[in-house]
């Protein structure tokens, strides 16, 4: 399984030519794709209307949703912690997110930069298509 993050679902949304459309096709159909709670309602919040909402949660419906861990929210405090001891000040659901990733020993797709100081007090993989 690939832990997707938003910003690869977006991309492949809102742009036709996108070099992740394949490989996330590809994965969505293996049903190697997969998702946290998190990731899914931060797809479908940003919908711009109910039609879209409704339009894109029936897209959504096949790709699985990852189970929290049980020591979620005290990971994230711990790291967000260690985090601001190193300088940085990451937000708590990109936190979360790579928590979910290495509880799951899923790797993480994402392209944003913000996952790169995190990496370093949280040891999950990362996924480079």
């Amino acid at each position: 399984m690939i832990l997707v993050d938003t910003n690869i679902w977006i991309d492949a949304l809102k742009n036709p030519t996108s070099s992740v459309i394949a490989p996330l096709s590809a994965f969505v159909l293996d049903k190697q794709a997969c998702m946290n709670g998190i990731i899914r309602a931060e797809l479908l919040s940003g919908a711009r209307s109910e039609s879209e909402y409704r339009f894109l949660e029936g897209r959504l419906v096949s790709v699985p949703v990852l189970a929290a861990p049980e020591t979620l929210w005290d990971d994230v405090a711990w790291a967000r912690f260690r985090l601001a001891r190193l300088g940085f000040q990451e937000g708590l659901m990109d936190i979360a997110i790579a928590c979910y990733a290495r509880h799951h020993h899923a790797p993480l797709w994402t392209s944003d930069k913000q996952f790169t100081p995190i990496h370093k007090v949280i040891p999950f993989k990362r996924f480079y298509p």
